[in-house]
């Protein structure tokens, strides 16, 4: 079957679509095996495209031409496929248009962060890529993530490109972890792309209520080979340059789950109370073991891109941490104190401004703050208060922002009241 332009033939076989290119191959359907032919039935090839070009005049002309392409591919098999194979193909297209437009929104933001100051770290890794040391991927983890050099030092940071998340149609862990920017992602019901902005809003809020847990996060931009891209596989080809989040590095750190039992109850109770607080503003979904880090004094808290969801959600912590007596106690007094003096209105108009946070994200973290101001007030145990944070109860509050910590202190004394029912009977 020949296609409107020359050179060009449709084959349509029980494998798939594919496009043969008589003359050249298809420009942005490249691959070095099969120069020839273009799967277009897979999702994945739709994503080949999107390779993380940060000029957006680029990004609309791979848009049109491939929607063009997929528009005539679409003409041209309307009488060898049923009315479902072609409305799956229709959304495949519509899909992919989405997920271009909606990268183009997103660089867009990143862009005004990356123009923001940066300490002398983010040179620092900077100056060791310009003198030939690469980046190194660590063999966990579930994103595509790199140990970021330095001049003075082994390892100034952690480099997370936005389009290697979970999700991410460059993500190089697995096949069925790809797909498109925007999309919900799973059950955590945040958008894939967005990581990066959550990981460093993770560090304004903790910076605005001085934890000292998230270490220095911000967004940065950087170019090295050995960057992946799905249209390339394990190929090392072309410098790539990508925007992510860049974490600094704490040396001597190891995961929390290494540790015993034993000497998690010997955490004290201060840290404790400001990882719960930490969470509990988040609305982190993700907090488990392997991003929880300690050198056996302190705790250091990372990954945080499952976090500010726009929708209601529950607030889990490390199960481990439920069975401790230390949860068990009220916040500390100084603790209270942070959270009671805690300026609201200036932290959502960072993360609005700074961060480009959603404002129905922003909307639900008002209203976990004035839950958890509500329980501090009731002098509730800290794994009672936990139970607060789901959306059993948080629904309640849902889109009454004029009278939120009414609403949550009521929502309080009915919980008590219920469970010492409970109690007694």
């Amino acid at each position: 079957m020949i296609l409107q332009k020359k050179g060009e033939e449709l084959i349509l076989s029980n494998k798939g679509l594919f496009l043969r290119v008589k003359k050249r191959p298809w420009p942005y359907f490249q691959n070095r095996k099969h120069k020839k032919e273009a799967r277009l039935k897979v999702f994945t090839t739709f994503c080949h495209p999107l390779k993380n070009p940060l000029y957006k005049p680029y990004l609309l002309l791979v848009l049109q031409k491939t929607q063009s392409f997929a528009e005539r591919a679409l003409e041209a098999i309307k009488s060898q496929i049923d009315l479902e194979e072609k409305k799956s193909l229709r959304a495949i297209i519509q899909g992919y248009e989405k997920a271009t437009i909606y990268q183009i929104h997103l660089i867009s933001l990143m862009e005004k962060i990356i123009k923001q100051r940066h300490k002398p770290l983010v040179n620092e890794a900077k100056q060791a890529l310009k003198e030939g040391k690469a980046p190194v991927r660590p063999s966990h983890g579930a994103s595509g993530s790199y140990f970021m050099p330095g001049v003075s030092r082994t390892i100034t940071g952690v480099f997370k490109p936005y389009d290697e998340e979970i999700g991410a149609p460059n993500n190089p862990r697995r096949i069925d972890f790809r797909g498109y920017l925007g999309q919900k992602s799973g059950h955590f019901q945040t958008a894939v792309g967005e990581g990066v902005l959550r990981e460093v809003a993770a560090f304004e809020i903790d910076k605005a209520l001085n934890l000292s847990l998230v270490p220095y996060t911000t967004c940065v931009d950087f170019e090295h080979p050995l960057f992946f891209n799905n249209a390339e596989g394990s190929h090392l080809q072309a410098s790539k340059k990508k925007i992510g989040s860049f974490q600094q590095f704490h040396a001597g750190f190891y995961h929390i789950y290494e540790i015993s039992q034993k000497a998690l109850e010997g955490i004290t109770l201060d840290t404790l109370q400001r990882v719960v607080i930490l969470d509990i503003l988040l609305g982190n979904q993700d907090r488990n073991g392997s991003n929880l880090l300690t050198n056996g004094r302190e705790l250091v808290a990372i990954d945080h891109g499952f976090s500010l969801s726009a929708s209601l959600v529950r607030v889990p912590l490390l199960r481990s941490f439920r069975n401790l007596p230390q949860m068990r106690q009220p916040f500390l007094p100084f603790l209270q104190e942070k959270i009671q003096s805690l300026d609201c209105e200036k932290l959502i108009w960072k993360l609005r401004k700074k961060v480009f946070i959603d404002e129905r994200a922003l909307d639900r973290m008002q209203e976990r703050l004035a839950m958890l101001k509500a329980c501090i007030n009731a002098s509730l145990p800290i794994y009672l208060l936990l139970d607060m944070m789901h959306p059993r109860y948080l629904g309640y509050l849902y889109d009454r922002k004029s009278t939120l910590d009414k609403k949550a202190k009521l929502l309080v004394s009915w919980f008590q009241m219920h469970r010492q029912h409970k109690i007694h009977l």
